[in-house]
């Protein structure tokens, strides 16, 4: 009998006509060998539980038979093997597989899980075949091992494929390392610049791209590479250039975490802040996507050297012929048990019989046999290299462990980085104070306050986020990519300017009659991304595009390339009338905003402003200073919106300290509003008026309205006194 060596965690498709071994093959090896037989896929053994066996009566005798089903007996074969190719375990599917056609499925199934393929192909003679088939319980007719598959059957393959004898048995083999001269590198997540100091303290240098060591060493990176850390693209780049080059690595389930929202899509990526930034930097930088994805998908879970297993996280117990490929990169545990202890339990029990290096979570005890290479690099800890070789040279144990592992301090905090708004929104949506819209990618969202924020006066609620959802755009990863005006209060709302004397000084900045317009950067598709305050795509939108030409969309584009902001713009369209009347040349994208894409960031200076309007060709509203008593008096016959009050803080900034609407213009939209049935509504049910058919900052006006006259009186002015009344009554408020 001949000893056949396969590499354990391959697919393995018996090919033979009926009576040519196949099952015998896999009995010696059950027996003889080291396979099991929960790797034996078998379409007859199938066919058998189906239900059970079946009888015949023929030429007077009873004959057994078994169930003839073809559709559903492979269906059931194929969602276990999927299964099976889904943990990366060893399969042999026991069946004729006897041409190309019918076993190019398998392949591709096999390249589906990363999973390497092989056909066994048993070219047992015709007469061997037919002898053998009289001695099986069910036998094959005849004529269809001659005439059906005989005839069918293909010797070769265009798969890789090897010719063998019934007359075997298998022995599985690990996954090895034929060397020692290996350095093992915990996780990383993404911390690119300290990985590359730590191997430079064990002699490595980055040539292209490459680690080189002197001596020819190798990496083998114990997973979870990326997602937390600044770098997660660059160091993905690096090791899968690295693995190209001869280094090693296992996969973690941060990889596992990427490679299902590559496979799932945007419309269904999903995952935490690190995962879904991460997974944006994939669609933004990598171009070959593809070549990123079958990296992935081939990663193995696991390396053996002699009696040491590699892989990323804490297992429990290692079989290297049965351990599922998600315990090699989840763990085998979800309650929080001390697993170093158990796993070293069954390594004094001789059932496990390698000792673990590992990485995925810091060690749960310290154990002669189980090690972690995860040291909390992304919590201001460390991390971890540890040259195999000298590892085993000292003894392979704790000491020797404590003795050459070579640790660098990073210096880092997630949290301190992690800079996603997604949580408070999600509250805050939660609670009915936002809402919501997606981008056509399903990768942006914009966030917009409720009205009935406005009319029950609901801003302290919701707190600064709040303030913050006025068209603010967020990835799927909470981070800011549009990043508008907060919400300012007109005059007097909510104490809004009640400290500001009349002889202090103040900025003041010409308020237009237009609605506010978004120009930003969208890093996933390349392209301009223009919003309104609740919009990605309302005709408003389209009204902001009308006035960006292709030479103003080219230097927009080499504006964002160099500066990380979303420039506002008040806009002025003629199919967008409003109280004011702008003359022609008025019309067009009146620049108001720059700000950075940080939580923190906050309105550039007007100066600042002015100069990056004129670098880009847009029009700007008048500003300067003035006494505010000044302010107030001019704006009494301002004919134009009002101003917005900006006032110097104690660092130097000039911040928004609220927005002052001329009596000129709260009159004309105010009265313009007063058909005969709001007049009846306002005074009937002034506070459903307002929530329904006033803006706030009409709500005093409202109040001193009803207060001071009745609805008859109101109705029974002329235009002209009606005007009058509350163009004195604007003036008191102001």
């Amino acid at each position: 009998m001949t000893k056949l060596t396969l590499k354990a965690g391959k697919l393995y498709l018996l090919s033979g006509i009926p009576g040519s071994g196949k099952s015998t093959l896999l009995k010696n090896s059950i027996e003889f060998g080291n396979i099991t037989e929960e790797m034996i896929l078998s379409s007859d053994t199938i066919r058998t539980k189906v239900v059970g066996k079946l009888f015949t009566f023929k030429n007077n005798t009873v004959k057994t038979r078994i169930y003839e089903g073809n559709e559903g007996v492979f269906e059931i074969l194929e969602k276990f093997l999927k299964e099976k190719l889904s943990e990366k375990l060893t399969v042999f599917v026991d069946a004729t597989n006897i041409s190309d056609k019918e076993r190019a499925h398998y392949f591709e199934l096999a390249k589906r899980y990363g999973v390497e393929a092989e056909v066994l192909i048993l070219d047992t003679d015709i007469e061997t075949c037919l002898k053998n088939n009289l001695k099986r319980e069910v036998p094959v007719k005849e004529e269809l091992i001659i005439d059906n598959f005989g005839e069918r059957f293909q010797k070769d393959s265009i798969f890789p494929y090897r010719v063998i004898s019934a007359d075997s048995y298998i022995t599985l083999t690990p996954n090895e390392l034929t060397s020692d001269k290996i350095d093992l590198i915990g996780d990383i997540h993404g911390l690119y610049d300290q990985f590359e100091k730590l191997i430079k303290k064990a002699g490595y240098s980055i040539i292209n791209g490459v680690p080189v060591h002197p001596d020819g060493r190798k990496l083998l990176f114990l997973g979870d590479i990326i997602d937390r850390g600044p770098d997660s693209i660059k160091m993905l780049k690096l090791v899968m250039k690295a693995v190209e080059n001869g280094h090693y690595m296992v996969s973690g389930n941060h990889e596992a975490k990427l490679l299902k929202n590559i496979e799932r899509g945007v419309e269904r990526a999903a995952g935490s802040y690190a995962v879904m930034k991460t997974y944006l930097e994939f669609l933004e930088q990598i171009k070959n996507k593809d070549a990123v994805k079958k990296f992935l998908i081939e990663i193995p879970g696991y390396y053996t050297y002699k009696n040491i297993v590699m892989c990323h996280a804490n297992i429990g117990y290692f079989d290297f012929r049965k351990i599922p490929f998600n315990e090699l990169i989840y763990g085998s545990y979800k309650d929080s048990v001390d697993s170093d202890k158990e796993y070293q339990e069954l390594y004094n029990r001789k059932i496990n019989r390698h000792t673990l290096i590992r990485g995925h979570i810091l060690e749960t005890s310290k154990q002669e046999n189980v090690f972690s290479l995860e040291m909390d690099g992304c919590e201001n800890g460390k991390i971890a290299l540890l040259p195999l070789d000298k590892f085993l040279e000292k003894g392979g144990n704790r000491k020797a462990f404590e003795e050459v592992v070579i640790t660098l301090e990073t210096n880092f905090l997630f949290r301190a980085n992690k800079n996603s708004l997604l949580p408070q929104f999600r509250q805050l949506e939660k609670e009915k104070l936002i809402t919501s819209r997606s981008d056509n990618t399903n990768l942006l969202r914009i966030y917009k306050y409720s009205k009935s924020v406005f009319y029950k006066n609901l801003w302290n609620k919701g707190g600064e986020h709040l303030l913050k959802a006025r068209g603010i755009v967020l990835n799927v990863a909470g981070e800011i990519i549009q990043h508008p005006f907060d919400k300012i209060f007109n005059y007097k709302e909510n104490g809004a300017g009640k400290e500001l004397k009349d002889s202090d000084v103040v900025q003041y900045v010409q308020k237009l009659n237009g609605f506010l317009g978004n120009i930003g950067f969208n890093p996933i598709t390349k392209d301009l991304l223009i919003t309104t305050s609740g919009s990605f795509d309302s005709e408003f939108v389209e009204y902001i595009k009308d006035f960006i030409d292709k030479d103003l969309e080219i230097k927009l584009k080499k504006f964002f390339g160099k500066n990380k902001v979303t420039l506002s713009f008040e806009v002025i369209h003629n199919s967008d009338p409003h109280i004011i009347k702008y003359p022609d040349e008025m019309f067009g994208l009146h620049l108001i905003g720059v700000r950075g894409l940080n939580v923190k960031d906050k309105n550039w200076e007007e100066d600042d402003i002015d100069k990056v309007a004129k670098e880009l060709g847009f029009k700007r509203p008048f500003h300067g200073y003035k006494n505010f008593g000044e302010v107030k008096k001019w704006l009494r016959d301002f004919k134009d919106e009002g101003f917005m009050i900006r006032r110097k803080n104690r660092q130097g900034y000039h911040e928004f300290l609220f927005k002052m609407k001329s009596p000129y213009y709260l009159t004309n939209k105010f009265i313009g509003r007063m058909s005969a049935g709001n007049i009846k509504f306002m005074f009937s049910n002034p506070e459903k008026f307002k929530e329904r058919i006033a803006d706030e900052e009409f709500f005093p006006l409202v109040d001193l309205i009803i207060k001071r006259i009745s609805m008859e009186d109101f109705t029974n002015k002329s235009i002209e006194d009606r005007v009058s009344f509350v163009r004195n009554i604007t003036n008191e408020i102001l």
